[in-house]
């Protein structure tokens, strides 16, 4: 049994560890079966603790106020009566783990409840978490030597799938992506047992108001009854957009704004702040194994640090990201400078942007100076003619980097050969153009972008953005320019 664990400050570990130290822990399965019956935490530190250290926590085992807070709640689920809880915590706060994984198992192996059904907001993303649980039941030697009515059913009559596990003992767990065909499963004469709503909402790149309420309806008409009056339901996430189906749920703990829907499904709603207030006005870290203070101080304040991490973004009104004071005019000692081209889709001059930008390093690989952000509408010889000047008038560029998204080795035969020390290299974009530009945006606010030079064109099209009336090839020819410099610190 592991006994080297990290827990919040002000917790009473010895009262939850005494049990575990009689050595019966090491011989007994009646003890063990026993010790953990009634908690959780127990259960995870003697089935489970690989589940409870990762790179992030420096291989070391901890637990969070918030994981201490789920746990007590799910002993609650020992009683045959309702529970329904709204989880809202930070990114990376192993939400997930605990929902997904650790409760579902003491659950089920005590034989608390039979069955465990989870949905999420794709049925790739709940297979993916589903994959952690099978990996259990199947090869995790102590819990399925002391439980084995958890071992998965094999042979003729078996019905385990990568949604689906049957067990020997008569569990099934099974999950569904929200749009899927899982809607309304019922496992026998059984309804579900725990309805576990992980992350059901997709990313604010691909969300919108609209979608948001037909997202709520299928929750609410189509999800939520699968189960029946003495069923669990957990919806537990992070807030992906402003007035998303989480976001209503904190403004209406806060008391800011009323949501009915959580009244009526009668949700008691418990939100975790990655800060711990103290009495004296100090501050502390909820969980400083995975957020360090400092960290987070460093964090505070931007835009993706409301969302991802207070659950509690900005509205998103045209321009309102974006503000004048970002634009930080200050010239820095780069060690290497890139030219990154953002190219028109078209060989048509009339039609699209080219955007270029020229972005440098300094030593430490951590800030950025834009000292050149340009757009044209051009053909493929004049993209030549402007590149090859600019190399030429900037000799001190190191590399010319271009989306190869769209043109691929034509870009080579469009550069090479280019003036000077400069190499040309070709990229593929890595994830949304949204999620892009959030995190330049929240370089930005973190000091770490400055401008060297004036870039009028390049600010006006960040204070515009999202506006569809206003390109923003600029915005994303920078990005791709620091993110490919942050790579190779």
């Amino acid at each position: 049994m592991t006994t080297s664990v990290a827990f919040p400050s002000g917790f009473d570990a010895g009262r939850l560890l005494a049990p575990m130290m009689s050595p019966a822990m090491e011989s007994s399965s009646h003890y063990r079966r026993a010790v953990t019956e009634t908690d959780p935490i127990r259960f995870a530190l003697t089935f489970l603790p690989h589940h409870l250290s990762s790179s992030s926590t420096g291989g070391q085992i901890s637990l969070s106020p918030f994981h201490l807070a789920m746990a007590k709640v799910a002993r609650r689920w020992m009683r045959d009566e309702p529970r329904r809880d709204i989880w809202v915590a930070p990114r990376r706060a192993a939400k997930s783990t605990w929902q997904h994984v650790i409760l579902p198992l003491w659950a089920l192996a005590h034989g608390h409840r039979n069955t465990f059904m989870s949905f999420s907001h794709s049925s790739a993303q709940a297979q993916k978490h589903m994959a952690n649980l099978r990996t259990e039941l199947a090869g995790n030697e102590l819990l399925l030597a002391d439980f084995p009515e958890l071992r998965p059913v094999r042979g003729n009559g078996a019905s385990n799938s990568a949604a689906l596990v049957s067990t020997r003992g008569g569990r099934v767990f099974a999950t569904g992506g929200m749009d899927s065909g899982a809607l309304g499963t019922k496992f026998g004469s059984e309804r579900v047992g725990i309805l576990c709503l992980d992350d059901v909402e997709p990313g604010e790149s691909n969300y919108s108001p609209g979608k948001k309420e037909k997202r709520l309806t299928t929750l609410l008409d189509d999800v939520i009854p699968m189960g029946e009056k003495n069923t669990v339901v957990s919806l537990c996430g992070t807030t992906t957009m402003h007035g998303s189906i989480i976001h209503d749920a904190v403004q209406h703990a806060a008391g800011r704004k009323h949501a009915q829907w959580v009244v009526d499904e009668e949700f008691r709603v418990h939100h975790f702040s990655p800060f711990v207030d103290h009495p004296d006005g100090s501050r502390s870290s909820m969980w400083p194994a995975m957020w360090p203070l400092e960290w987070l101080l460093e964090r505070e304040g931007t835009r993706r640090f409301a969302k991802n991490y207070l659950n509690d973004p900005a509205a998103a009104a045209d321009g309102a990201f974006w503000v004048e004071s970002l634009f930080r005019r200050e010239e820095i000692p780069t060690v290497r400078r890139v030219l990154s081209i953002d190219p028109a889709v078209s060989t048509n001059a009339g039609s699209d942007f080219t955007a270029i930008a020229a972005v440098g390093v300094d030593g430490s690989g951590r800030r950025f100076e834009v000292d050149y952000a340009r757009q044209f509408k051009v053909s493929p010889a004049h993209r030549r003619e402007v590149v090859h000047r600019l190399c030429v008038q900037n000799p001190d560029i190191d590399e010319v980097i271009v989306e190869q998204n769209q043109g691929g080795d034509t870009w080579r035969a469009i550069f090479e050969p280019l003036p000077g020390r400069a190499r040309l290299t070709l990229f593929s974009v890595r994830g949304s153009k949204a999620s892009r530009l959030e995190k330049l945006l929240d370089r930005y606010e973190r000091g770490q972008v400055v401008h060297g030079r004036p870039v009028p064109e390049l600010e006006e099209q960040a204070l515009a953005y999202p506006s569809p009336a206003v390109h923003d090839d600029l915005l994303d020819a920078v990005s791709n320019g620091v993110e490919h410099l942050a790579r190779q610190r």
